[in-house]
Formats: C-alpha cells, sequence, structure tokens
C-alpha cells in the first residue's frame, strides 16, 4: 500500500494561468477588504464616506484629504485595458473597464450624483473628480498625473 502526501494534481498552461489569476484577485480582494486600517495599502475607485470611512490624502497634496467608503471599490480585476498618453498637464491614463467593472461604475455614480468618485493609488489619492451624471460607458480618465506614478499605476495594473 502506497500513500502520497502533498501531490498535486497535474494542470496545464490554462488551467494554471486561471489559477494564478484566480489567487491574485483573492489576495486583491483580501488587501482591500482587509488591508491596513489607514488605509495605506488601498488601490482602486472608492465612493466618499458621509461617516466613518478611511481618511486619506492627496498624493501631490497631503493638506488635502478625504474619507473614503472602503466597501464599495472597483479595482484592478475590474479593468479591460489602461493606456497611458502624455499631456502638457503631466499623464492621462485612459482605463476601460469590464463588465462587472462597468455595472459598479454605473450604480456608484447613479448612487453619488454631485458627490466625488475617489480614484486611489497605493493608499492615496489621485483624482476625484465630482460626478455629474451616471456613467454608463466604463470608460474613465485619470488627469495630471506625473510620470513616476502613472508608470506605477500601470505597472502595478498588469501584475
Amino acid at each position: 500500500m502506497r500513500i502520497y502526501f502533498g501531490t498535486i494534481p497535474k494542470l496545464n498552461f490554462f488551467a494554471m494561468k486561471k489559477l494564478i489569476w484566480m489567487l491574485g484577485l483573492v489576495l486583491l480582494v483580501a488587501q482591500l477588504s482587509y488591508g491596513q486600517t489607514d488605509g495605506t495599502s488601498l488601490s482602486g475607485i472608492f465612493q466618499t464616506a458621509v461617516q466613518g470611512g478611511v481618511k486619506l490624502p492627496f498624493y501631490n497634496n497631503t493638506d488635502r484629504s478625504l474619507r473614503v467608503d472602503k466597501s464599495v471599490a472597483i479595482t484592478f480585476a475590474d479593468f479591460k485595458k489602461m493606456t497611458a498618453k502624455s499631456t502638457p498637464q503631466g499623464k492621462t491614463l485612459f482605463i476601460k473597464l469590464n463588465k462587472a467593472g462597468k455595472a459598479k461604475l454605473a450604480q456608484m455614480t447613479q448612487n453619488n450624483l454631485q458627490k466625488p468618485l475617489v480614484i486611489v493609488f497605493e493608499g492615496e489619492i489621485l483624482s476625484a473628480p465630482l460626478v455629474q451624471e451616471t456613467i454608463t460607458s466604463g470608460n474613465l480618465q485619470i488627469t495630471g498625473i506625473d510620470k513616476k506614478t502613472a508608470r506605477k499605476f500601470i505597472k502595478s495594473y498588469k501584475k
């Protein structure tokens, strides 16, 4: 009689790639859900918090801050495509969301008219535009980011 300990079933390349992607998604959700209480590990798109929430500084002006609600978020897992373009104001990131992200964005913007939608990267607010109307296209732009931050944002997305 043979007993095998720690055997791993054989997985083809695509099954392994899917497993790694799912593990990354689980880790990202865990980071957002159970990250540091001060919010330094947060990255994603959040709505502002009426009460409580996590107080985060703006990346280019640490004297300014907003409170964000961590419970509703669009993460890198909701991104379908991202490109960058240089402008006189800095880098502009163009983000296209997947179907799930598009639905989350539509719901977030519908529920937060005339309130800021907070775009956070590594615990700092990159942008907090005021929602003027429900966004159903699933397309976003983040403007005026310095090159270093844009590179780090894109690198994190591609992981």
